[in-house]
């Protein structure tokens, strides 16, 4: 199976993140210690979208929104 990626990556810092997989690594190895709720979701569109049960596009938009909630935007 090949790993989804997105239209375009998204910029954390010096870091792209490219897909849902990298993603989903930065959320369980890099982020700071405020996980609220978007945290959650976005895990859960990056898993998703990993199975192929959900578009890699929708755990990106979800996966800024989490971002945005740990303000690393």
């Amino acid at each position: 199976m090949q790993k989804p990626v997105w239209n375009s990556a998204v910029t954390i810092g010096a870091v792209q993140i490219a897909g849902p997989f990298e993603a989903l690594s930065f959320l369980d190895h890099e982020w700071p210690n405020r996980k609220g709720p978007r945290f959650v979701n976005a895990r859960y569109a990056c898993l998703a979208a990993l199975d192929e049960r959900a578009d890699p596009e929708d755990a990106k938009k979800l996966f800024s929104q989490a971002l945005d909630e740990a303000q690393l935007h």
